[in-house]
């Protein structure tokens, strides 16, 4: 959900940065930034900062995943015979 200059103003004065720290999405250009900085935001994310990366990731063995697994399991402070 997109909010106009005001809408963002009248956020900030009510929620400002003593009560919440507020994130602005879709910065996209410098100019959108200082804007929002400018306002009290304290947080950002968007196009400006980096692009999103597709990232490539390798299949796991099911017989690894069940060695994590049982990392898992034995890991666990105290084993309780009732779960499961």
């Amino acid at each position: 959900m997109s909010s106009t200059p005001d809408e963002q103003k009248a956020m900030i004065k009510r929620y400002g940065p003593w009560k919440c720290r507020m994130l602005a999405e879709k910065v996209e250009t410098r100019e959108e930034f200082v804007a929002a900085k400018n306002l009290g935001f304290v947080y950002f994310q968007g196009y400006f900062f980096r692009r999103p990366e597709v990232m490539v990731t390798h299949e796991i063995p099911a017989n690894r995943l069940n060695y994590v697994r049982m990392l898992q399991a034995v890991s666990k402070p105290e084993l309780d015979p009732r779960e499961n």
